[in-house]
């Protein structure tokens, strides 16, 4: 990769990193691509059951977020979210979506954090 495009692709891979920030902190994902959004609005809606996707939606972006400001308690965030989606107990049921929607209550507080949100 010549200089020019991996400048490029870092600043890509800023933006990115910035917007789930703001999804994540706000709680907000309706600018993320529509299978994400999807997966991710399916702990919000009013049937029991959620999208098993979700959970591994989250795990990739807390460890996206995690290697970005290298922060250990996201890192943790990405596992308790993988694990849920592993555990046929709470996979796409209701117990999981409750534990999801609790971690990302947990998420949003980290990011409200002032290190994150820097402009």
């Amino acid at each position: 990769m010549t200089e020019n495009a991996e400048a490029e692709f870092n600043r890509m891979m800023a933006i990115v990193v910035k917007q789930s920030v703001v999804w994540y902190r706000e709680q907000a994902f309706s600018h993320m691509n529509a299978d994400a959004r999807e997966d991710i609005e399916s702990l919000f809606s009013s049937e029991e059951g959620y999208k098993p996707a979700a959970s591994m939606q989250i795990s990739l972006n807390m460890m996206m977020i995690g290697t970005a400001w290298q922060d250990k308690r996201l890192f943790e965030l990405a596992g308790r979210a993988a694990q849920l989606s592993c555990d046929d107990e709470t996979s796409g049921k209701p117990a999981g979506k409750a534990a999801l929607r609790q971690l990302l209550d947990e998420i949003s507080a980290i990011l409200k954090e002032p290190q994150f949100c820097e402009d």
